[in-house]
């Protein structure tokens, strides 16, 4: 019996390496994929519960599909990662985008936990870009870092429809309605007890002024979660040539709030308070990177600002060291407030201001060995009309209470990577990372009696074995 032999496949030399031609349709693609282990840790920063140590595990394929039409190249790309991760690496990603699986196993609950991500999924057509990928507001999005603790816009993927308008000689300007959800913080609200402020947020209700019932103060229970009302609207200027890269980017982003969902009071409607009105917040940045060849081929240079009112994640500076966070994070002993904006007193939304700054810079001692430097630094501030909030012993000595505070985050650190065979990579990166409070912060360490810390430091650890084909 004779076997029939397979017709080799084709290549698609048109598209780049790899591209091999689909049978029967026209279009060539290129399968791809990684797997990482990353391995990493922080000390001291970590207290009570919080674990020092976790491993992580990712393997990811994707599939890159072109085609020649009458409108330019059509791409489709999908690319999509199973990820396990333990300790440490639990409490840091896919948890906080509600993509991942808890263990249920003994002493596994709530310290591992399997996910699955749809990294990117979009189709480009002509200038059209529309499914899920990077922000095209980002610039410097951690390029040459893995513990990711400067302060840099990276969220991850977004749900987006975006133009790209190309002029020739490298320029291009983008536009796109791309998904906050992953953007956003909770708003803080800032309610009166017995005479001074008290700050809640990050929980489903919070209770804020309501009015007064027999000279008493009366308390309506808001729900703290925003709503998905509009997409944020960013804008990207950007030169791309031999020498690097330079781009000025744009956003206007909602700040809101749910409902009035109940009283404390019996039999008070929930409309007696006024539901404060959303506002608008934006951010800028200006980026620049720079090839240097004169040092060695590969050498790169990053500088980048940022500034945004009510629209913190733009400028990078609420996720201090890498850490989850939601208004109010923890960092090592102190708690630092991260929100977009709080409620106080009369029932007006006030935004937050931030602001960050970022250089990194990689040079190749030799073709199979690069290291990177990065350093950067953030603040956040809340306005000279935000509550100072209670004193060490809270409300009535019961304990502390959150404080409105902007602070500062200062970072700095080196990675180092080796490539001993092709589209693998060995690294190790250290950083260490400052967080410093504009008014003291409560220490998280178990003690007898509280006391105020302003700021905390720590070191920030990660080694990494990948390889991608």
């Amino acid at each position: 019996m004779a076997w029939r032999q397979s017709p080799p496949v084709a290549a698609c030399r048109e598209h780049g390496p790899g591209f091999f031609a689909i049978a029967a349709t026209g279009a060539c693609a290129r399968i791809g994929g990684l797997v990482r282990l990353d391995a990493g840790g922080t000390a001291p920063l970590p207290v009570k519960s919080r674990d020092c140590f976790g491993p992580a595990t990712l393997g990811r394929i994707s599939v890159d599909a072109r085609s020649r039409t009458e409108w330019g190249v059509t791409r489709t790309f999908v690319r999509f990662g199973l990820q396990s991760l333990t300790g440490r690496g639990f409490s840091g990603g896919l948890d906080r985008r509600a993509g991942g699986f808890g263990a249920t196993g003994v002493d596994t609950f709530g310290r591992a936990q399997k996910g699955v991500l749809l990294d990117r999924a979009f189709i480009q057509f002509g200038g059209l870009t529309a499914g899920r990928a990077a922000s095209f507001y980002d610039f410097y999005a951690h390029d040459v870092e893995m513990t990711s603790v400067t302060p840099a816009s990276d969220p991850p993927p977004v749900n987006l429809l975006a133009y790209t308008f190309k002029a020739g000689g490298g320029i291009s300007l983008t536009v796109a309605a791309e998904d906050p959800t992953s953007r956003r913080t909770p708003v803080a609200f800032v309610r009166m007890w017995g005479g001074r402020t008290l700050l809640t947020g990050g929980i489903p209700v919070a209770p804020v002024p309501a009015g007064a019932i027999d000279g008493a103060p009366d308390f309506a229970l808001v729900d703290t979660r925003q709503r998905l009302n509009a997409p944020d609207v960013t804008a990207a200027l950007r030169l791309d040539g031999g020498w690097g890269a330079a781009q000025l980017s744009g956003a206007i982003h909602q700040v809101n709030m749910g409902p009035f969902v109940s009283t404390l009071n019996p039999g008070v409607a929930p409309v007696a308070a006024a539901r404060p009105a959303a506002r608008y917040g934006f951010a800028a940045q200006a980026g620049l990177m720079l090839r240097l060849p004169a040092l060695a081929d590969g050498d790169r240079l990053w500088l980048q600002t940022a500034a945004a009112r009510g629209a913190i994640s733009y400028t990078g500076a609420n996720t201090p060291a890498g850490q989850g966070s939601v208004s109010g994070s923890v960092f090592g002993c102190v708690g630092a407030d991260m929100a977009e904006g709080y409620v106080g007193p009369g029932g007006r939304l006030r935004l937050s201001e931030s602001w960050s700054a970022v250089a990194a810079f990689e040079h190749y001692w030799r073709p199979d060995l690069s290291q990177s430097f990065f350093a950067g630094v953030s603040g956040v501030s809340f306005g000279s009309g935000a509550p100072a909030g209670l004193d060490a012993r809270g409300a009535g000595g019961a304990g502390h209470s959150r404080l409105l505070s902007g602070n500062r985050v200062r970072a700095a650190g080196t990675r180092l990577a080796w490539s001993p065979v092709q589209a693998m990579t060995v690294a190790a990166e250290v950083a260490w990372t400052e967080l410093r409070l504009r008014r003291p912060g409560p220490d998280l360490r178990r003690r007898l009696a509280p006391a105020l810390r302003a700021s905390d430091s720590g070191w920030v650890g990660k080694v990494r074995v990948e390889r991608s084909f």
